[in-house]
């Protein structure tokens, strides 16, 4: 199995540095090594391996610890790494180690090297088996996540399929609340960096200094209160799968620092002038209209092409309104199980508001209703006022929303009615002014151009006041 990851575990170093290059010469692994259990918990954190050779006597005399203490704490944070403790030591010792945790055990001896080879064999396979069911198991749960049985979804489902296999930048457009990040993360699922991490970073969450620094790490004494280096959010993504989140709010500042890492595949920390290689997948989602924001140069042209490799678009809840119930019925299985309460069942009328509202906060905003509901009325059955739309319930007579929920047609037209009257009343809000009312319910202004003009609509530019036609 060439191209394992081995972690020696020892304080001799001139024995460590030995072992590492006989187990890299006859087998072609990858071995490191860590003198110390602190050193050893820094390469974990920051680097996969498949077995790890622990030695149990180290130097516990300063902070290093030993090998019990080692295994204990490995048993907190990295409970599926396999050990294999090698030690000059006796059977009280192999007692010590198996209760501590360690998968197996080796004294080490003149003899002992085909013995360790072919321990580190059996735990490379059994760790990579383990890996391998979790990481298909996590690949079906994040597909199950994008619930629903409607044609866009379905769509979105097979656009996965197809481009996790490459390493293509992915651009996932929606509005918010439709569940761009899970998308992202079932890319990563399905790919072959599957092992490695799924990083994700929120653009608007942080100012720009702090983002910088979380992206990119930094030295020590980079800035005011950089009292030790950091590595950033991108490094810890290496090998694996990084997701910016909402990129249409990426500093324009830092774009150039974020074109040169999907251009060189290399980033430079905060006062560093030390390049460092990076190997990873770009995941990127936005709720902003960046053609756009293209032309008032708010978004650079070369980073955009950089990341628009691949778009994959996330329909408004509006737009597939045959996942509401499937939806529902998820929402409601988990709301009750957080409350420890029996699945309520939803009245007619209570179905009939949820299936004709708008949703402009999509699948977030119906998640957000039901937990409301439940909180409301844990018995059932669930009724309107208990999802906050007792509003939409009376509409008064010949009103657009009456209209709207009126039965005297087929589905697909009273989708239309609906939004028709959902877009109208939301110009009347926004004295017809087209850009503030694309914000307001969350979509673009192109998005919105598109719906006003199928619907015969209107509403007015933001710098000159023209209707449109």
């Amino acid at each position: 199995m060439t191209g394992a990851s081995i972690l020696l575990v020892e304080d001799d170093r001139e024995y460590a540095g030995q072992l590492r290059r006989v187990l890299g010469e006859k087998k072609g692994w990858n071995c490191a090594h860590a003198a110390s259990v602190a050193e050893a918990y820094h390469r974990l954190e920051s680097e996969r391996f498949d077995v790890v050779v622990l030695d149990w006597f180290l130097d516990s005399a300063g902070k290093a610890g030993d090998g019990g203490l080692f295994l204990r704490r490995k048993e907190e944070s990295f409970p599926d790494t396999w050990v294999i403790v090698y030690s000059a030591a006796g059977p009280e010792v192999e007692t010590a180690a198996r209760a501590s945790g360690a998968d197996a055990f080796l004294e080490k001896g003149i003899d002992s090297l085909p013995k360790l080879i072919s321990a580190i064999d059996s735990g490379i396979k059994a760790f990579q088996a383990k890996s391998s069911r979790e990481l298909r198991r996590r690949a079906v749960h994040a597909m199950d996540r994008l619930l629903g049985v409607s044609e866009p979804m379905r769509r979105v489902r097979e656009l996965i399929e197809k481009v996790a296999s490459t390493d293509v930048s992915v651009l996932v457009r929606g509005e918010s609340g439709t569940g761009k990040e899970l998308v992202a993360q079932a890319i990563h699922d399905l790919s072959p960096r599957k092992s490695g991490e799924f990083v994700p970073i929120s653009c608007p969450s942080l100012p720009e200094p702090l983002l910088e620094s979380e992206m990119f790490g930094h030295t020590q004494g980079a800035f005011t209160g950089a009292r030790e280096a950091k590595r950033g959010l991108l490094e810890h993504a290496s090998g694996g799968t990084f997701f910016l989140d909402e990129v249409g709010d990426f500093p324009l500042n830092l774009q150039p620092k974020l074109l040169r890492v999907l251009e060189n595949h290399e980033i430079r920390r905060v006062g560093s002038l030390k390049n460092i290689q990076l190997d990873l997948r770009f995941v990127s989602a936005t709720n902003r209209d960046l053609e756009a924001m293209l032309e008032t140069h708010t978004f650079r042209r070369d980073l955009f092409a950089r990341l628009d490799g691949f778009t994959i678009t996330l329909p408004p809840l509006r737009e597939r309104r045959d996942d509401i119930p499937v939806l529902l019925e998820a929402f409601l299985k988990r709301a009750a199980r957080n409350l420890g309460c029996p699945v309520p069942e939803v009245s007619g009328e209570g179905m009939d508001a949820l299936m004709a509202y708008g949703f402009p906060g999509n699948v977030r905003e119906l998640q957000s209703k039901v937990d409301q509901a439940l909180l409301l009325n844990r018995e059932g059955p669930l009724e309107l006022q208990d999802f906050g739309l007792a509003t939409h319930s009376t509409p008064a007579a010949g009103s657009a929303s009456s209209q709207a929920t009126s039965f005297d047609c087929n589905l697909k037209e009273a989708r239309a009615r609906f939004e028709k009257a959902y877009l109208s009343e939301w110009l009347k809000r926004c004295d017809g002014n087209v850009l503030e009312t694309a914000r307001a319910i969350g979509i673009s202004r192109n998005q919105l151009h598109r719906l006003l003009k199928e619907h015969g609509l209107s509403g007015q530019h933001r710098k000159n006041g023209e209707k449109m036609p």
